[in-house]
């Protein structure tokens, strides 16, 4: 009688679909914890790493009946506190200490830069970006942090 026949080709995954793969799980497992934080982290990552719309829009629905930690954002009060020009201090030339993600165990921004990705911290570099454009009375790194602590206390409570 007739048979039938399947042909299957296997072949190594791409860097691409590994990340989003790991991105997925990584979304999944956050949706299983119920924290607002962790999956708002997740929901951003899973987007970048190309995760299919279908898993993102669950994710969201779900992050929408959860509420933030008040701990983890900035009150207008904190900031009008601690925010302000002279608590600011110079950058040592001492390496920092990496904390690593804990959104998951494995998460996927854990890992050593692959391929072209690089973060480079260029000191002055501000200042030649914007130095045209800050007043004259002040430095333009004060001027842009200032601009920058303006626009967070316009925002909204919770916001920042």
């Amino acid at each position: 009688g007739p048979t039938a026949e399947i042909t299957v080709s296997i072949r190594k995954a791409t860097e691409t679909e590994l990340r989003r793969f790991a991105a997925l799980r990584a979304l999944q497992e956050a949706e299983q914890k119920k924290t607002y934080n962790d999956l708002h982290a997740q929901i951003a990552k899973a987007r970048t790493r190309g995760v299919e719309q279908v898993h993102i829009d669950r994710a969201e629905k779900l992050l929408k009946t959860l509420k933030p930690d008040p701990g983890t954002y900035l009150c207008k009060q904190t900031m009008k506190d601690q925010m302000r020009w002279d608590k600011i201090t110079e950058r040592s030339e001492e390496p920092e200490s990496v904390t690593l993600c804990s959104a998951t165990e494995g998460c996927s921004c854990n890992e050593p830069f692959r391929g072209n990705e690089q973060l480079e911290i260029t000191t002055g570099l501000v200042n030649q970006a914007i130095h045209h454009c800050a007043p004259k009375d002040t430095t333009p790194e004060r001027w842009l942090f200032e601009g920058l602590v303006s626009a967070a206390m316009a925002a909204p409570e919770g916001c920042v």
